[in-house]
């Protein structure tokens, strides 16, 4: 997603070379890395830590829910991709 967003800021660099010249900032480009970064943690890292438990002697990578509705929606997640 980061490469995409980078090529997609050069290509728009060359294609539309005025208005890149006449609207781009250089913040952009940071939001443009960040945003992927931050999605990824949301979505994939934060329910991996808060559902990994240890259990007879294995890591079970979202193994843990805290309610049975989080675990159905999960499984759901799942079976949609």
């Amino acid at each position: 997603m980061m490469l995409t967003a980078i090529a997609v800021i050069i290509a728009a660099k060359v294609v539309h070379s005025v208005a890149h010249r006449n609207h781009y900032r250089s913040w952009m480009t940071g939001v443009a890395i960040a945003i992927p970064w931050i999605s990824g943690v949301c979505t994939y890292l934060l329910p991996t830590i808060a559902t990994t438990r240890v259990m007879r002697g294995r890591c079970v990578k979202f193994g843990v829910w805290a309610n049975h509705t989080l675990k159905q929606v999960r499984l759901s997640r799942e079976q949609n991709i």
